[in-house]
């Protein structure tokens, strides 16, 4: 039993690790938004997309993502991409902590499932 311990914890580990470069491509992606330059080709590229008649899917996700830029300023971009890399960061340590089998790392990740994403 105590061999399965560590094979659990290092597949939510790796699953961490995954949420974490996610989060950090997402971060990324918004700090790159800042520049209105960008904004404004990311707008127009999404725009194209959302026209697309051959990729229903595709064309009602980037009219979607398309609406959201519309409501979005610079600042929430900014936001969203400092968030996104501290949780990146909170990912990491959980998934570092998990690997090694730490017993803190357990008690982090359960307590951070415990606080609301939307602060």
């Amino acid at each position: 039993m105590g061999a399965a311990r560590p094979v659990g914890l290092r597949l939510i580990a790796g699953f961490k690790f995954v949420k974490a470069a996610v989060l950090i491509v997402a971060g990324v992606g918004a700090l790159r938004l800042l520049s209105p330059e960008r904004a404004a080709w990311t707008r127009e590229g999404l725009d194209v997309l959302s026209r697309d008649l051959h990729h229903r899917l595709v064309g009602r996700l980037a009219g979607r993502a398309f609406e959201l830029m519309e409501l979005t300023t610079s600042q929430q971009f900014g936001r969203f991409g400092a968030g996104a890399f501290l949780f990146a960061a909170l990912y990491v340590v959980q998934g570092v902590g998990l690997a090694q089998a730490r017993r803190w790392a357990e008690f982090l990740t359960v307590a951070a499932a415990l606080v609301p994403r939307n602060v």
